[in-house]
């Protein structure tokens, strides 16, 4: 998967030694209208005890336009081991109270890019949601379902073409328009929520689990 310019870019250093532990990636079509299921079969691991993960696509009927069109996707919930979740960090930060001078250590769990975020659910926004809040699900969903759409034509068919490398020859990809652009692919944001007694003493640090 290191070869596609794509994949590439959601695929963390801390993923790869997980990654080492998947054996095959199936295709499964679904009796509903165009839906289908990727497999991602893995050996044991020290990281999550599922044997297999998927992520099944759905797709229904626009009426407006008469086409089939993407509606949802569904992942599997990852039974992560202790202390093994690869879509979350643990942040230490020093922070100093104003009033006495007192020093502490937060310690808490934020977001941080993975390849395992594919598996998260994702659905189509819908007209309740706020404009600005539906047009980064809309990024999310739209993303998901390229890379949905890659593996089933591309990357499954023509596996041994792309872990040799010789599938950029024919895609005509260019590794130069992948370069990174310092945005998250898949947009995530954590906030802080600090006692407001205390600021920070020093730069925040991040100590991957």
């Amino acid at each position: 998967m290191k070869n596609h310019p794509q994949l590439d870019e959601m695929i963390t250093e801390r993923d790869q030694e997980a990654l080492k532990h998947l054996t095959n990636i199936g295709l499964e079509y679904l009796d509903d209208t165009h839906a289908f299921r990727l497999n991602f079969e893995f050996a044991a691991n020290d990281y999550f005890t599922n044997k297999v993960l998927t992520k099944t696509y759905h797709y229904q009927t626009n009426a407006d336009i008469g086409d089939i069109v993407f509606h949802r996707a569904e992942g599997d919930t990852i039974q992560w081991k202790d202390g093994k979740d690869l879509t979350v960090a643990l942040e230490s930060r020093k922070q100093r109270n104003k009033a006495t001078n007192e020093t502490r250590v937060v310690k808490k769990s934020v977001p941080t890019d993975s390849f395992f975020l594919f598996f998260r659910n994702s659905d189509v926004p819908d007209e309740s949601v706020d404009d600005e809040v539906a047009a980064e699900l809309q990024e999310q969903v739209e993303a998901d379902y390229e890379i949905g759409e890659e593996f089933k034509e591309k990357i499954i068919p023509h596996a041994v073409d792309w872990f040799t490398g010789r599938a950029l020859e024919y895609e005509g990809f260019d590794m130069e328009d992948f370069e990174d652009d310092g945005e998250d692919f898949y947009g995530e944001d954590s906030e802080d929520e600090d006692d407001d007694d205390f600021e920070d003493d020093e730069e925040d640090r991040k100590v991957r689990l």
